[in-house]
């Protein structure tokens, strides 16, 4: 039975998917560098962390991860990935969108007038009753 990766350490963990012969190359100074570098890894600690899981019909299901802190890395990096894809103007889109609908639908409802003492009251017929004396 093989251990479960939450009782392995960081770096067992990292190195669980290379094979025995690669493993058995490296020299210590280079297990101590990847240790170094594996336990400086705080990726999985944020201050907003939010992870969903989304099905959608006919294409299986989505993730979608927002996080978000401090930036503790040691220097700047430049931008490996543009935000400008058509993929993520779409979802841009349709956020910027969502938030305008639902912020011109909070402005209508404030707007609107919910009493109703101004309106009159019309008697209601019931048809078991013959005159209004019966009710």
């Amino acid at each position: 039975m093989a251990p479960r990766e939450e009782s392995l350490s960081p770096l067992d963990s990292f190195l669980a998917p290379v094979t025995p012969s690669v493993r058995a190359t490296f020299t210590p100074e280079q297990l101590a560098s990847l240790q170094y570098t594996v336990e400086r890894r705080s990726w999985r600690r944020h201050t907003l962390d939010i992870r969903l899981s989304i099905p959608v019909l006919w294409f299986g299901r989505f993730y979608l991860v927002l996080v978000g802190g401090k930036d503790r890395r040691m220097r700047p990096r430049p931008t490996s990935t543009p935000i400008w894809t058509p993929i993520n103007l779409l979802v841009i889109g349709g956020v910027t969108a969502t938030g305008c609908l639902a912020l011109l639908s909070f402005t209508w409802l404030i707007q609107l007038d919910f009493n109703f003492s101004h309106l009159e009251a019309y008697p209601v017929v019931v048809p078991f009753k013959q005159d209004r004396q019966a009710c």
